[in-house]
Parts: structure tokens; sequence; C-alpha cells
């Protein structure tokens, strides 16, 4: 039986694919790492990294523990990014590289990584070829998806979309975050405030990243449902939070501590909302005003959009019934969000799962 690396990377659709990513740097991977790769590309920046006056300086790759919520800050100038294979703990740092280019480092490598990553390798890219991963993006799942089922994405989509009983539960949580404090789950129907699509959320995520890191990029984006469906323009904006000016000296003074003691965070002082609209005086899928997504940056009771971006293409496969071998039959329908300190999700068609 082939492994599910190869399903992928010896399926014909997979060819103009690989010309998007360096050589020998696995598919599955890349995919997670784009929307970072795309913010740093058009000159954004992740608050929660350590900086140094020289961005091109690294520390030594050595992970031991990797589940500890001390990972992240182990290591500056680079954001730290785990492989979504469940069962195997692969970290990249993701940074900018020497004169002016990106750089993938593999800080952990496992041995029985399919793709023989070796730890202190590193993968130099362009500044357009970081710009580029947010097409790679777009069409990974697609790509996958035909790999593994033989359908092609709206097939997935409108399975997905009909699976009442469709289900993401967090299965481990290493350390609570923001959005994944305890247990929970989820319904595919509800996965995001607001009513979002997630087909076109997924679309367009890297790019919501990078207006809400201060990249160089325009706020309006348009996007197609996948398959070829209607046009929507996206209006991202990024919004203050009102505070006073007292409470705003003291975060502000207070973050200013945290990145002097060497712990920089994400003071998550703003808001984040997409504006939907399809041009022609429709919106959404109906006549109206602009819809309204407005972004998760802290409620529990939707998925973590960096969460959601990285299942996605496994969610489509579950709902054509499908799920990847990682290699551990223990593993199958799990997968990890993004933050080796963070979340594994089991996905299932069945709410009972």
């Amino acid at each position: 039986m082939k492994s599910y690396l190869s399903q992928l990377v010896e399926a014909s659709e997979f060819t103009g694919l690989s010309a998007l990513k360096p050589d020998d740097l696995c598919p599955y991977l890349y995919y997670i790492l784009s929307p970072y790769l795309y913010v740093l590309a058009n000159d954004g920046w992740f608050p929660w990294v350590r900086q140094t006056p020289d961005p091109g300086e690294r520390r030594p790759p050595k992970v031991n523990r990797p589940f500890q919520k001390s990972v992240n800050r182990r290591y500056f100038n680079e954001v730290v990014v785990r492989c979504p294979n469940p069962d195997k703990t692969v970290l990249a740092g993701v940074g900018p590289g020497k004169g002016g280019t990106l750089a993938v480092r593999i800080l952990r490598a496992d041995p029985a990584c399919p793709s023989g990553h070796r730890t202190g390798r590193e993968f130099p890219l362009t500044r357009e070829a970081g710009r580029q991963s947010m097409i790679y993006s777009r069409l990974f799942p697609g790509i996958l998806i035909k790999a593994i089922t033989g359908l092609v994405l709206e097939e997935a989509m409108t399975l997905f979309d009909g699976a009442q009983k469709g289900a993401i539960r967090t299965a481990v949580i290493h350390h609570p975050c923001r959005y994944h404090r305890q247990s929970t789950a989820y319904a595919w129907q509800r996965l995001l405030p607001g009513g979002a699509d997630p087909h076109r959320f997924q679309q367009a995520y890297p790019h919501v990243l990078a207006v809400m890191y201060n990249a160089k990029v325009e706020p309006r984006l348009t996007v197609h449902r996948p398959g070829g469906g209607e046009k929507m323009i996206l209006e991202i904006e990024k919004k203050p939070l009102e505070q006073n000016i007292w409470m705003a000296w003291a975060q502000a003074a207070f973050d200013r501590l945290c990145a002097g003691l060497g712990r920089p965070r994400d003071p998550l002082n703003y808001r984040l909302d997409i504006s939907a609209s399809i041009p022609g005086g429709q919106t959404g899928d109906s006549a109206g005003p602009a819809l309204v997504w407005p972004v998760n940056l802290r409620d529990p009771g939707y998925l973590c959009p960096a969460g959601l971006h990285a299942i996605y293409p496994y969610l489509l496969l579950a709902a054509a019934g499908q799920y990847l071998d990682w290699g551990n039959p223990a593993a199958i329908g799990l997968a990890p969000c993004p933050d080796c300190a963070g979340v594994i999700y089991a996905i299932s068609r069945h709410s009972e799962r």
C-alpha cells in the first residue's frame, strides 16, 4: 500500500503544484507553512516571535520536548510550525533568510518521517516564492482530494456541506489556548462565526493573516468559491478595540515588558472583520447588504482560524469517506493545529466518533 506521501506526489495533478515549493520539502508541511510565508514575503511580522537586530540570526536547532509551550520562545526570528502528521513530530521554523530572502528550517526531524527531513536542513526561498505560497495554499486541497479519492474539489465540498453529522473534536490539548481551553466538539456546519463560508475562508486565509499582521497587502481580495463558483469580493478590515487612554497605556507598557523579558505576545487589541459581497448587487448567496464575517480571535465557541486552514483538506477527505493513513492506526482521523504546543483535532463524518 502506498504511503500518504506517495499517493500525493505520484499523482499526475501534483506536477504543477510541486513547482511552487522547494524541492524535497514535504508538500503537506508546505501547505501548513504557506500562510506564514505569505505574511513574511509581504513584510508582515508576528508579534509573539522574538526578534534580534540581525533578522537572519538563528539559534541551533534542538527540540527535546516539542510539546512544551516554551518551544515557541526558544527560537528567535522564526515562527515555529508543526507538521500535519499527528504521529510524527516534525517542527519547522519560518523566518527571514539572508539577503532579503526567506528560509524554512527543520528544527526537529522524526526518524520515521517519509520525506526524510533532517534536523538543521534549511530551504531558502525568494520573496516572490513566498508570495506564491498563497497560490499553493489554494490549490493543495483540490489536488490532494483528487489524488486520494478521485473526486474533484467541488464534489468533496458538496459532500462536506451536506454532512449534517460531521464533527471536529479537540482530542489532545497540549496547552490550553484562547480557542481551546477544554475538550470541545464543533459541528461542521458551525465552524466560523457569522456564518462564514469555510471554503472561501480557506482560500482567503493567508491574505487575512497578512492584514492581521500588518503586511503590505491590499485589504480587498477577490475569491471564487473553489470549483469555479461565484466571484466574491472580500474587504478585510483591522479595527482597534475601544480602550480608554490609561488601559491602552498600561497594555502597551505590559507588552514592552514582556518583549524585554523575551516573552513577546500578540496584544490582540484589535478586531478583524471581513465584508463579503458578490458583484452585481447580490451578497453572500442572496440579495441584501454586505455580509460581515468576524474573524475569530478569541471565541472558544468556534474553531481557531489557523486550525481550520490546517485541517481543511482533511475535512474534505473525511466528507468523501477517506482518512489519511499517517502510519499509525491510532492516528487515523487526527490532524494537529500548526502550533506544536496546541491541539490535535479528531475529524469524523459522524458526531458520535
